[in-house]
C-alpha cells in the first residue's frame, strides 16, 4: 500500500478525536493527502454498531460478543474506506483502532487476549498501522475533561477513577509491549501543544 496508516488510541478524555483532526489538516497542509477517521464507526454498518454499543455496551454479558462486534465495524472500514484509500496513495489517521480492543474488552472486562488477537488475524490478517501514538493523559487531567464535557456522553464516562487509572496503565503497558509501533504522547496542556508533540512523532517515524 501506498498510504501510511495511523492510529490515535488512549483512555476517554485523552482529545484523540481533536488530535486526529488537527493532524490531517497539517498533513494536508505539507501536500500528504490524508483522511480521518474513527471507530467504530466510518460505514453505515459501522455507525449503526456504535450505536448499539454505546447504548448497550455497560450491559452485554460476554466480553467476546461485544469483541465481534468492534471487529465487525473494523473489518467494513478497513475493506470499504481504510485499505482503498491507503491503496490510493492516501494516509488514514484513525481515532482508535485494535489496542482499543485489546485494552477495553481484554484487560478491562477478561475476554481473553488470545480469542482476540485470533479475531484480530481472521480480520485483518497481517495488516497493522505504520504508527500508533498513545495518548498519556494523568488521571486528574481525564476526571476533569469527562467532567467538560457537554451533550451525549460515553457509557463509560460514569466510570470510577480507579477505572480510568487502569485503562491508562493498560495503554501505557501496551505502548511497551507493541514499542516497533507505539509511541507514548504526553497528552496534557493545550490541543496546540499536543499537536506538535505528535508532528514531531510523525516527523521521526514516518516523514523523513
Amino acid at each position: 500500500m501506498n498510504g501510511k496508516f495511523i492510529t490515535l488510541e488512549g483512555g476517554d478524555g485523552t482529545g484523540k478525536t481533536t488530535q486526529a483532526e488537527l493532524l490531517v489538516s497539517y498533513l494536508n497542509d505539507i501536500g500528504i493527502k490524508a483522511i480521518a477517521v474513527r471507530e467504530p464507526g466510518g460505514t453505515e454498518l459501522g455507525e449503526k454498531i456504535r450505536q448499539l454499543l454505546r447504548s448497550m455496551t455497560l450491559s452485554i454479558s460476554d466480553p467476546l460478543v461485544e469483541v465481534m462486534l468492534f471487529f465487525a465495524a473494523r473489518r467494513q472500514l478497513l475493506k470499504h474506506t481504510i485499505w482503498p484509500a491507503l491503496e490510493d496513495g492516501a494516509w488514514v489517521v484513525c481515532d482508535r483502532f485494535y489496542d482499543s480492543s485489546l485494552v477495553y474488552q481484554g484487560v478491562m472486562k477478561g475476554c481473553s487476549i488470545e480469542h482476540i488477537m485470533g479475531i484480530k488475524h481472521i480480520v485483518m490478517e497481517s495488516f497493522e498501522p505504520d504508527l500508533t501514538m498513545i495518548l498519556d493523559l494523568p488521571l486528574k487531567d481525564v476526571l476533569y475533561r469527562i467532567g467538560q464535557r457537554q451533550g451525549d456522553k460515553d457509557p463509560w464516562d460514569n466510570m470510577p477513577p480507579e477505572y480510568h487509572e487502569k485503562v491508562r496503565n493498560s495503554f501505557r503497558k501496551l505502548a511497551g509491549t507493541f514499542s516497533f509501533r507505539c509511541v507514548a504522547v504526553k497528552a496534557s496542556g493545550s490541543a496546540e501543544a499536543v499537536q506538535k508533540r505528535l508532528q514531531e512523532v510523525l516527523h521521526k517515524h514516518l516523514i523523513k
